[in-house]
């Protein structure tokens, strides 16, 4: 279990540069736990004291209209990592997050996380850079308006960012077919492609296929969209 929870932390968005000594300590405050479908992993409004490992399954995040429906904003298959950009600005929630198999996942919570910190400076350093990048990208537009009123690149750029590390290089493979995501973003697929395009052509992103490759992550971060 606890290779397991090293391997988690190791792809987490925070963790993944720490130092051997710093992940091993967080993976002794953590344990591996199973949770059914549908179940809730936290509700908009909540306040974000904790992020999650996922090990195994899937887990949607998305947010309430004033009509009461649901428009999907990011989803997750393990192994992966979510909730932690909330957790680091002790703000609330503002998505819902379920469970939409049954998951095997880790709860990290906030005093835990910033207990190994505190004895941990390397990490504290990595984790200090990571979100002076981060926060540009994935606060204010969010927590502040529905999806429906971010441009069609805001959007592009949350969802890209949400499934990739935040380094020049990293990459990933895209798991849904071009059309299927801007169909999740609430873009046509030719608005989507323009966008990916145009990105590309900045010269921020290189996209092969479904293969992407984060290019210039400090100039898609700043970039006015």
């Amino acid at each position: 279990m606890k290779d397991q929870l090293l391997t988690l932390l190791q792809q987490s968005v925070l963790c993944k540069d720490w130092p051997d000594e710093a992940l091993d300590e967080l993976a002794n405050k953590c344990s591996l736990r199973s949770v059914k479908k549908d179940t809730p992993l936290f509700s908009q409004g909540q306040p974000a004291t904790h992020f999650y490992l996922l090990a195994s399954g899937q887990v949607l995040m998305g947010l309430r209209t004033q009509t009461g429906c649901e428009r999907v904003v990011y989803e997750f298959e393990g192994p992966a990592s979510f909730g932690e950009i909330y957790m680091l600005m002790q703000n609330n929630y503002p998505l819902d997050a379920y469970a939409v198999t049954d998951c095997e996942l880790a709860v990290v919570p906030f005093a835990t996380f910033v207990g190994v910190l505190g004895s941990q400076e390397r990490a504290l350093e990595q984790v200090l850079g990571l979100l002076a990048k981060r926060l540009f990208a994935l606060t204010g537009d969010l927590s502040a308006e529905p999806q429906s009123f971010m441009s069609g690149t805001q959007r592009v750029l949350m969802y890209l960012l949400s499934h990739l590390p935040l380094r020049n290089g990293a990459s990933c493979e895209l798991k849904r077919p071009k059309a299927s995501i801007a169909h999740l973003l609430n873009l046509t697929p030719e608005h989507f492609s323009r966008i990916l395009h145009d990105l590309s052509k900045r010269g921020f992103i290189q996209v092969q296929g479904r293969q992407l490759t984060l290019v210039d992550v400090d100039g898609l971060c700043s970039y006015d969209r």
